[in-house]
This record gives C-alpha cells, structure tokens and sequence, in this order.
C-alpha cells in the first residue's frame, strides 16, 4: 500500500461559518484567563476564532461586581470594554459583542452576602432605592457597549405550586419588594440603556411545561406593567444529540416564547 500525503488545511472556524449563514455565534469566557492570555494565547485565539459574542462568566454576576452601596469591583469589566464611553477595551479591540449576565440572580445563594446582612433593616423603598442604583451603574458604565442583558436570572421555581405569584423563589428581592421586583428591574435597566436588549434568562423552560408557562405568565404581566422585555433566555440542559424539529414540543415551546 502507497502512502499519500495529505496537507491539513485549517478550517474557517464557528465565527467565520455561523456568519455566512447570519447567525451570531457566542460562549462564556473567563475575563481572567483572557487577560492572563493562558495555555500560550490558545485560549484567545479559540475564542477569537469560533465566536462573535462572548458572555463573562462571573464578572457581571451582582456577588463578584457589587461589593457595598456605591462600591463596585470594576477592573475586570472595565478590562473587557473599557472604562469610559469613549474607551475601548479588549472586546471592541477584537470584534466581540458582549452579553451581560446577570443584573438580579433571585436566589440568596447568589445574591451578595452585605445586602443580605441588611435585609432586616432595610426598607422596601431603600431596597428599591438600592435596585435602582445599582442597575443604572452597571448598564450605564457600559451603555451602548453591552447588546445585551439577562436583567433577571432564575425568578421561577420549579416546584410544582409554592403559593406566590408566578410560583416566584423566596429571595431577598422578593421578601423586599414582592413580585415587582422584576418589574423594576427591567425599568432601571431600560432607562440605564434605552438602546439594549433586555431579557429574562431561565433553566428548565425548554419544554411545554409549567415552568415555561409560568416564566411566560410573569412576562406577560411585567409587559403589562409597562416595562420592556425583548425576549427569553433558555439555558437548554439538553443533549446535543437529540434531534428538534417542528414537530418537538421544545421548538413549538420556542415559538410561543418568540
């Protein structure tokens, strides 16, 4: 048998493929290992290559970014955009869109442990106060430079019925401000960065079931309430062997959220 050559030819790469059929293609990234340019730049060099948007992992997160009233942990961030509206940071400098997640995660586990210590002195209106105050500094930072928002991260439980609206979790936003939470914060961030997307980000709602009808119901509501919601992030915990056609409840799921 004859050996044959064969010369390896580098493939186009996720960013240059999903582009000539126009779709945006992202990730999570870790901003520390960006910034480290770890594993002798193959980890930026991946990212740069295979997508166009990228979503920090945890630097955006309230526990890691918001460390007091009016006191931030910026430098990460700052990193990836830059500090000012005019400045420029890693993301612009390398064509990466950015999506900010997330501005309220409603579960204590995640909400930062100095607004928790608090939560018995502190009235509905401060808390309120605080929401307010908090979105527009972060969005504001970074207007017209993060697309994108998950304003509201996990507010469903997936219990079948625990008696409060929308079958809401029982977080430090909810016991403070009840179900107007999510109200206010899409308001705050819509007025942070009128130009931005703002969506409503959830794990379990891929399919036709209580979970996702209830997420709907509480869009549906904070729509009514005059707040804006561009649509719904589905974290889709499913394999990638399965196969979604028309005929899937997961796409007929989709479509109704659309």
């Amino acid at each position: 048998m004859n050996s044959v050559p064969v010369r390896a030819i580098d493939p186009i790469g996720l960013r240059a493929s999903s582009a000539l059929r126009g779709v945006l293609f992202g990730t999570a990234a870790n901003i520390n290992n960006l910034r480290k340019d770890i594993d002798g730049g193959q980890y930026n060099s991946f990212i740069k290559k295979n997508y166009h948007v990228i979503e920090p992992e945890n630097d955006f997160k309230p526990m890691k970014l918001w460390r007091g009233v009016n006191n931030y942990s910026w430098i990460d961030c700052d990193w990836l955009l830059g500090s000012t509206p005019n400045s420029t940071g890693w993301a612009q400098q390398n064509g990466m869109q950015i999506r900010g997640h997330t501005l309220v995660w409603a579960q204590d586990k995640y909400t930062p442990d100095w607004l928790l210590k608090q939560e018995s002195s502190l009235s509905s209106d401060k808390v309120k106060l605080l929401l307010s105050d908090y979105i527009h500094a972060v969005v504001g930072r970074y207007r017209s430079k993060v697309l994108w928002w998950d304003v509201v991260n996990e507010a469903v439980e997936d219990s079948k019925n625990n008696s409060r609206p929308f079958n809401l979790r029982d977080c430090f936003w909810y016991r403070k401000l009840g179900q107007d939470f999510v109200k206010y914060a899409f308001m705050f961030a819509h007025q942070a960065d009128p130009q931005a997307q703002l969506y409503y980000n959830d794990y379990n709602n891929e399919d036709m079931g209580s979970k996702s009808s209830r997420v709907l119901e509480l869009i549906k509501w904070v729509r009514s309430q005059g707040a804006i919601i561009h649509g719904v992030g589905m974290q889709w915990h499913i394999r990638i062997s399965r196969t979604i056609n028309p005929g899937d409840q997961h796409y007929q799921n989709a479509q109704r959220l659309i």
